[in-house]
């Protein structure tokens, strides 16, 4: 397996609307995709909180909103943790997304080659 072809993980765990480094793990996923086909999005704890039902609804879509869906246009899936989900209100996110248990979660980030983490 080349270096350009090394299974990366990403998982986000900070809040993208309030977090930079949440917000740039975001946007590192799709500059990613230029030069390798095998990254894998991960949104887990405060990461879903711009996603709630009823929070933070305005006319103008935010910057790592963006980035989420033209990770989703170029053909890839982004993963939500199912007990993440499960704590919010309601989940109204625009993009299709997987949802994935803890478990399953770390499962695959273990067999990654490289992880990003965006806790904050």
């Amino acid at each position: 397996m080349t270096r350009s072809h090394r299974r990366i993980g990403v998982l986000v765990r900070g809040n993208p609307a309030a977090s930079l480094e949440a917000k740039e793990a975001i946007r590192l996923c799709v500059g990613l995709l230029l030069r390798n086909s095998d990254v894998h999005l991960f949104l887990s704890g405060e990461s879903l909180k711009p996603f709630e039902s009823g929070e933070g609804e305005s006319d103008r879509e935010p910057e790592f909103l963006r980035h989420l869906r033209a990770f989703v246009e170029m053909g890839y899936t982004v993963v939500v943790e199912r007990e993440a989900l499960e704590a919010l209100k309601g989940f109204a996110s625009p993009l299709e997304v997987r949802v994935w248990s803890r478990e399953e979660i770390i499962d695959f980030l273990t067999q990654c080659h490289e992880l990003i983490l965006a806790t904050h």
